[in-house]
This record gives structure tokens, sequence and C-alpha cells, in this order.
């Protein structure tokens, strides 16, 4: 299972995306931070128009030093051409560790793109135990 996430958010009827990314690098290489996750799966509704991203890429370019997303950067292009770029901003989150084998903030984000704000939408960060282990025990030194 690579790093990943999920992102989603609808500001109206007419407006949202859905995003599935994964990290490509070698666990034991991946830093964890500051490094754009290749899209797997997602959509873009734009004018009430769905449509199925086809490229794209998630940068988390701020975390915590819990290691938690604070901000992040989503681009994207879907089957019609057009463009979603979208900058979101954690506003809370729950370590929740509902999968034996992971890792995962689960946060309420705050999303601009098109011109909206989503004040509700979602951000996942999820890691494997072992390489969450080694990216949060070199967060701190007391952590050892």
């Amino acid at each position: 299972n690579p790093r990943g996430n999920f992102a989603m958010a609808f500001p109206n009827e007419q407006s949202g995306f859905c995003f599935f990314a994964g990290s490509d690098l070698p666990r034991a290489t991946d830093p964890c931070f500051g490094v754009p996750e290749p899209l797997i799966f997602g959509w873009y509704l734009k004018d009430g128009e769905s449509s199925r991203l086809v490229s794209g890429q998630r940068t988390v370019t701020e975390r915590d030093d819990r290691g938690r997303p604070v901000t992040v950067v989503i681009d994207g292009v879907d089957e019609q051409g057009r463009e979603l770029h979208t900058e979101g901003r954690t506003r809370n989150s729950l370590f929740w560790h509902g999968y034996p084998y992971l890792y995962q903030f689960w946060c309420m984000a705050e999303w601009d793109f098109d011109g909206h704000t989503a004040v509700i939408g979602e951000e996942q960060d999820f890691f494997p135990l072992q390489q969450a282990r080694r990216y949060l025990r070199g967060l701190s030194p007391a952590a050892g």
C-alpha cells in the first residue's frame, strides 16, 4: 500500500471535485512532504458538468510539527481539457487508525477553486505504518 491521499469538496450543486492520489516514490526514500503525488482516480464538477480527471497531482505544501497536512495544492485536467487548481487548508484533524496497516490523518478542509470556497471539504492523508513510524520519529528528536 502506498502513501496516499483522498480529497473532496462541494461548494455548491454546480461545482466540486474528488481526488485520490498516491506516492510513486520508494517508501525508504519518500520524504512524505513537498513532493507531488500523481492522480490515481478523480473527477471534476464545473458549471454542473462532471468529467473524469485524466491527469493531476497533489502536493502537501505545509505540515505541522505532528506531521498533519496544513496546506495542500491539487492540480488536474479532466477529459474535457478543463483545468482544476485548488488550494486547501485543514481546519482540524482526527488521527484515525481504522485500518490495522495505515496511519491516517482525517481532516476537515477548506478548498478554494473556480472562484468558490468550499468551507467544508475533506483531506485524508494516509501512510503505511512502517513508513509513518519512520517519518513521525524524524519530526521530533525526543520521539527517538
